[in-house]
């Protein structure tokens, strides 16, 4: 009948709406970073977050916040009193991802300026930076305990970023690769995490240990963009990092796991794919995936990841990044996949039960690299 859902229809509606909730949005909106969205992942586009129930944050708590702004790393004492109060460190800890959960728990995290505008107040209660990821929690307040009809995901339009006052994309290799800006679902409809990694394994430059972040963030129905300061300063000094260098090939395929970087928050892999032919890489060849398992077959979690390559080039070089690998852990098994798609020339995913991707790997490619 018009207007209503089969209990088939609604099944799926769930199903998409739950794969939607969990998928990060990128949030670089520039015309020139959008103009090369060919040349990255298929698997990385962004997607609309779908709006749902709104929630709101007690004022109070705003005037707790701006008190903790003028703090760098926040004390483990101080640390743990603020994950009794809702809404200022649950932000890392209701995230999902467990390299956040214990930057939180272990105190290594800072926090940040506020900045208010037409009744509404954006703070910055959590940040982390372990050399390899930086994450920064947002927090919205509108003035009188009331709530919104959007999302705070919903209601940004765009994030720009410096380091030190310089363009976070000073950063980026001298090709058309750029640094992406990507938001996650905080613990509510009024918090958010933004996040973003340098591209110093594809030609960029490092990030400093120390810097200030500045970030010019625009949002919907609001005249002035707000601006906040994150004093930031690396985390984590004990990364661990290998590079084994090992290839493997299928057809005119050659897979290359490149390198390895572990911190406790977070795991980076840098490969490869390159066409021995030297052809042009197809949109399948470019949406070749990995899965990473430990010694014990446990997945490790995906976070999020780049790709680039140049344009009708026969090289992608990526960076995934996942959750932080088991304590003591000995190996990793790398197992990339390529996805199914629901037709010929189509870059429509087919998707399981549950609302994820189908993909198949290709043991040809597979591989277990030792951690010594």
């Amino acid at each position: 009948m018009s207007g209503m859902f089969t209990s088939m229809e609604e099944n799926e509606f769930d199903q998409l709406q739950k794969m939607i909730r969990e998928t990060p949005v990128h949030v670089d909106f520039t015309a020139r970073i959008m103009n090369r969205m060919d040349n990255r992942y298929e698997h990385y586009k962004p997607r609309a977050m779908k709006r749902y129930k709104a929630a709101w944050i007690a004022a109070s708590l705003f005037v707790l916040a701006i008190a903790l702004t003028s703090i760098g790393f926040v004390s483990p004492t101080m640390a743990e009193s603020l994950k009794k109060i809702p809404g200022i460190a649950s932000i890392f800890q209701a995230a999902g991802d467990s390299g956040l959960k214990t930057a939180d728990e272990e105190g290594l995290v800072r926090s940040g300026s506020a900045d208010a505008h037409q009744g509404v107040t954006l703070q910055v209660p959590v940040a982390m930076f372990d050399g390899t990821r930086i994450s920064i929690g947002l927090n919205r307040v509108i003035s009188g305990g009331k709530s919104s009809a959007s999302t705070i995901r919903e209601q940004i339009k765009d994030v720009d970023l410096f380091v030190d006052g310089e363009p976070v994309q000073s950063f980026s290799p001298p090709n058309s690769n750029s640094i992406g800006v990507y938001l996650y679902p905080g613990m509510n409809d009024d918090s958010a995490i933004v996040e973003f990694s340098d591209l110093h394994n594809q030609g960029g430059k490092a990030l400093p240990d120390k810097f200030n972040l500045s970030m010019s963030i625009a949002m919907n129905g609001i005249q002035a963009p707000f601006l906040l300061n994150v004093p930031m300063e690396r985390s984590t000094r004990n990364t661990r990092v290998w590079e084994p260098n090992r290839v493997r090939s299928l057809n005119n395929i050659d897979f290359t796991l490149m390198k390895v970087e572990s911190t406790p928050i977070t795991t980076n892999l840098t490969t490869t794919i390159a066409l021995s032919d030297h052809a042009r890489l197809t949109l399948s060849e470019r949406s070749i995936g990995i899965d990473v398992f430990d010694d014990k077959g446990n997945k490790i979690k995906f976070i999020s990841g780049n790709g680039w390559n140049e344009t009708n080039g026969s090289m992608l070089q990526s960076d995934y990044r996942f959750e932080p690998l088991p304590a003591n852990v000995k190996s990793i098994t790398v197992k990339p996949y390529e996805h199914a798609y629901q037709a010929k020339d189509s870059n429509l995913f087919q998707l399981e039960a549950d609302g994820t991707p189908v993909v198949h790997y290709l043991p040809e490619l597979e591989m277990t690299v030792k951690l010594k």
